[in-house]
């Protein structure tokens, strides 16, 4: 038996932002590299998405996103939670069709 544990696979959503929440959101972002505001959004079970780009001349602005209702805007790339899922495989062949899956 194989066993196959996946780690958070993101679906990327282009010149989006994370509109539901969007005040209260932006007010508590952070500035960082994307790679860490993957994991802090990761870590949280509240964080929904993360909505990150530069405005104003500031890089890294990093939203974690409460809400997945989007709207446009050129400056911002949002990175939605896809689900984490463990799943096991009777062989290597299965274990390849799942990961083909994803």
């Amino acid at each position: 038996t194989t066993y196959i544990k996946r780690g958070q696979l993101w679906n990327v959503k282009e010149h989006m932002y994370c509109g539901e929440n969007w005040r209260a959101d932006w007010a508590a972002r952070t500035v960082q590299p994307l790679a860490d505001c993957q994991a802090g959004c990761e870590a949280s079970s509240s964080c929904d998405a993360i909505t990150f780009g530069t405005w104003r001349g500031v890089a890294n602005n990093c939203v974690s996103c409460t809400g997945l209702d989007w709207q446009l805007a050129t400056w911002t790339t949002s990175w939605v939670k896809k689900t984490t899922t463990t799943t096991t495989a009777r062989n290597s062949m299965d274990a390849l069709m799942i990961i083909c899956e994803f």
